[in-house]
């Protein structure tokens, strides 16, 4: 899987059941305070607003949703229906003087509904460039297997987290996922899988921390043929329907 989306090897890679298992593992486990801000699109899908409330509750941190007007939207030039939009929410944070609480933003490459992308590349250079700090997190749920040459190496730089669905369009049965994040990101805590089984522990003092594909690897009622069965839906899609560029 590693190979399949561009990155030299797997050790920033973890597979996952599904999308929303990877957005709950990142959302959930992140180093939220109080009054923290959490920005997306209104077009988010409804798991991940979901989880923006449960995090509204437990931690008391500002959910903004920048709202997407589809009336908008053109199709010779669609970035603009979500570029401005983020510009104009990221100027109110900054002129309200907010926006070093904006912690994290989460963008769908692929929207669910409407099925439009959006210009992944452009929005995270525009977050970093005001708040360095924050972290952007991509959910991709619907791109593998039907974004052609899907390359998390050639992702921009200021893409913190990534995550894709095998079982919608790579082929794969339910329950086979991924969740990429940055090395730099990676600490003894976050991010955490969504269960803490008895292969993930945490060592204070020495050099002994479960790496990160240690934490995600094992759950003991887990059923593991959907994840066996990702690399046999790539030799599939090679050998039978023609290749990426078919």
């Amino acid at each position: 899987v590693s190979a399949y989306v561009g990155l030299p090897d797997s050790q920033s890679l973890v597979l996952v059941e599904s999308a929303s298992t990877a957005v709950n593992s990142i959302m959930r486990s992140f180093g939220w305070q109080a009054g923290d801000i959490l920005l997306m699109f209104s077009l988010a899908y409804p798991m991940v607003k979901h989880t923006a409330e449960w995090l509204v509750k437990q931690y008391n941190v500002r959910v903004v949703q920048v709202p997407i007007r589809l009336s908008d939207w053109d199709s010779s030039n669609h970035d603009r229906l979500f570029m401005g939009p983020m510009k104009e929410a990221l100027r109110d944070l900054s002129a309200s003087g907010q926006l070093e609480r904006l912690k994290m933003v989460v963008l769908d490459h692929m929207v669910s509904v409407p099925a439009i992308k959006e210009p992944i590349h452009e929005l995270a250079t525009v977050v970093k460039e005001l708040q360095p700090s924050c972290f952007v997190l991509v959910d991709g749920a619907h791109t593998m297997g039907q974004m052609r040459q899907l390359n998390l190496s050639a992702l921009s730089t200021d893409i913190d987290a990534y995550l894709s669905n095998g079982h919608k369009w790579l082929f794969s049965p339910k329950g086979s996922a991924f969740l990429w994040v940055k090395p730099s990101w990676v600490t003894n805590t976050f991010p955490e899988p969504t269960v803490i089984s008895s292969g993930n522990r945490i060592i204070t003092s020495g050099t002994t921390n479960t790496s990160l594909s240690e934490r995600y690897a094992y759950v003991s009622s887990r059923e593991y043929t959907a994840w066996l069965s990702m690399s046999a839906a790539i030799d599939f899609r090679e050998s039978v329907l023609g290749g990426q560029e078919a």
